[in-house]
């Protein structure tokens, strides 16, 4: 065999080598790549849930404002205010569960309770129908450890 002849046997080796390693990055990255659009995939998906579920929230919430809104139309004068407080308490409650941690928007629930607080120490809530946590809340807020009227 010549020289010429085992020169390119050898280049021959390390081009075979060199293409194997080639294509096992090549895989790795593809797998790494794929893996990462999977993970974000996995996060949209859980991102678009939750904007669903508060998408749903508001308009329950505006649905529930505009029957009250309805009712109130036919109501009497001391009625009026009733349905009027009822709605601060909903949207306290609404914002007290969509703040989550913020404390900008904990204090502005906190002040909503506080202004409909003599409504609810005399007329009591249905807090069968409210948020458990929002329901401590008002009790530590108003300090009022009797606020409901449910059995």
């Amino acid at each position: 065999m010549s020289v010429k002849t085992a020169a390119l046997e050898q280049f021959s080796y390390i081009a075979t080598i060199s293409a194997a390693i080639a294509a096992i990055v090549a895989l790795w990255l593809g797998y790494a790549q794929f893996a990462d659009t999977q993970r974000a995939q996995r996060e949209t998906l859980r991102l678009q849930g939750e904007t669903l579920a508060l998408d749903r929230e508001a308009k329950a919430i505006d649905l529930t404002l505009k029957f009250v809104d309805l009712k109130t139309d036919e109501a009497t004068q001391a009625t009026r205010a009733d349905r009027r407080n009822q709605q601060g308490v909903v949207i306290a409650e609404s914002i007290f569960d969509l703040a989550g941690d913020n404390e900008g928007w904990r204090e502005t629930a906190k002040w909503m309770v506080e202004v409909e607080a003599q409504y609810i120490k005399t007329n009591h809530l249905g807090c069968q129908s409210f948020n458990p946590k929002f329901i401590e809340y008002v009790k530590k807020t108003i300090a009022a450890p009797n606020i409901c009227d449910d059995p």
